[in-house]
């Protein structure tokens, strides 16, 4: 490691300092040099506290680089929280401190959502749906001849992806979709649900605005799935793929970003009920779903993750991993390792991760056995390795 005798002045990125020191760090690609800057009356641990959050550092160096600092400049030894006797001492030479490399990576943070898609393959079939369902419902529930036509409204503006910049949805004809799936049945509520999965991903619709509806949507929802699993119809089990697959989309706009944050420990706990479905469908939206939910908390500083929900994450995503028929499939092996390598990536920012021997094991175990042909996958792998080991 290199060393220097003497204090020097300089500048780090514009600003002038009195004093400008390196701190070197042990990366795989050799050393990589940093500085820090101090000046005449700063507080030493004020300075590292700087310099730890700027580069995203352990916090236990905070009296290392403090003492560091302190040793170059003569001031008295100080420990954090008191002082310690002893004269002032004359600058020395002192060994530049070796840290770990504060790492970046391809894949992580997964830093946006994936959805699933906007296409509207039919609408006539959607509306010849939705009428024959409404015809088995009770009176008090049925859709008049006018909410019809407002689906219909709805459906033709969903369908119309290149306006979606322009076009607006209004309140009455969102109001017709909520109360559908608020009065039927969760046998017969799906192809409502397959609309607002569509609708969440309109700007207008689910604008920053309209997220008090959206957290009311994704109530609804979450009601009509804990329903759908006492019932085995062909209608709940399309109700259950398709309401994962709202909550992934969720996550994409604003105000439905904004409910799903307000209500995430519900959909963690839904998603938790149906995560050993042997449904592959339902298994790629749960990965999906994980994977926003993580971006979400990870660029969303608004967002606040309790340690509870983070441990159900974590807890969530091991069940994901040990079971065979989500590793076999390559994209929701993918998605759910992104998931978990976001979390580890916020828990170490946050300075609250302690390490999770059992769940590296079992990654490393996922690693020898995919095929040569998942390069993507393979190097996900050895990101998420690295940031449990590290």
């Amino acid at each position: 490691l290199s060393t220097r005798d003497t204090s020097t002045s300089g500048t780090i990125n514009g600003v002038s300092y009195d004093y400008v020191f390196p701190i070197e760090f042990e990366a795989s690609g050799g050393v990589q040099t940093l500085q820090i800057g101090y000046n005449n009356g700063d507080n030493p641990f004020v300075a590292a506290q700087t310099f730890i959050d700027q580069h995203e550092l352990p916090q236990y160096h905070l009296q290392q680089i403090a003492d560091y600092i302190m040793s170059r400049v003569g001031q008295k030894p100080v420990e954090l929280g008191g002082m310690e006797s002893g004269e002032a001492s004359a600058p020395t030479t002192t060994p530049t401190p070796s840290l770990p490399v504060s790492r970046s990576y391809e894949h992580l943070p997964m830093k946006y959502a994936v959805v699933f898609s906007t296409e509207l393959t039919n609408i006539d079939k959607i509306v010849s749906k939705v009428t024959s369902l409404n015809d088995e419902v009770e009176e008090s529930a049925q859709l008049s001849a006018e909410d019809i036509d407002s689906l219909k409204s709805t459906l033709q503006t969903l369908a119309n992806t290149s306006r979606y910049h322009s076009s607006r949805i209004s309140n009455s004809e969102m109001n017709v979709l909520l109360h559908t799936l608020q009065n039927w049945h969760c046998s017969r509520v799906f192809p409502i649900v397959d609309v607002l999965r569509v609708c969440i991903l309109h700007p207008d619709a689910a604008s920053s605005s309209r997220w008090n509806y959206w957290n009311l949507v994704i109530e609804a929802v979450i009601k009509k799935c804990n329903e759908a699993a006492l019932d085995k119809s062909k209608g709940s089990s399309a109700l259950i793929m398709l309401s994962m697959r709202l909550f992934a989309n969720a996550f994409k706009q604003s105000g439905s970003n904004r409910a799903a944050s307000e209500c995430i420990m519900d959909i963690v706990e839904c998603v938790k009920h149906h995560a050993s479905t042997e449904n592959k469908n339902v298994r790629l939206a749960i990965a999906t779903v994980l994977m926003n939910m993580s971006s979400s908390l990870a660029s969303d500083e608004s967002v606040t993750g309790t340690e509870q929900l983070f441990q159900e994450l974590i807890g969530l995503l091991r069940t994901i991993f040990l079971s065979k028929s989500y590793v076999e499939s390559q994209e929701g092996l993918t998605r759910s390792l992104l998931a978990l390598g976001t979390i580890i990536h916020i828990l170490r920012k946050k300075k609250h991760f302690n390490g999770l021997p059992e769940l590296l094991t079992i990654i490393l175990e996922i690693k020898g056995g995919i095929g040569v042909d998942a390069t993507k996958t393979a190097s996900i792998i050895s990101e998420v390795c690295d940031i449990l080991a590290n």
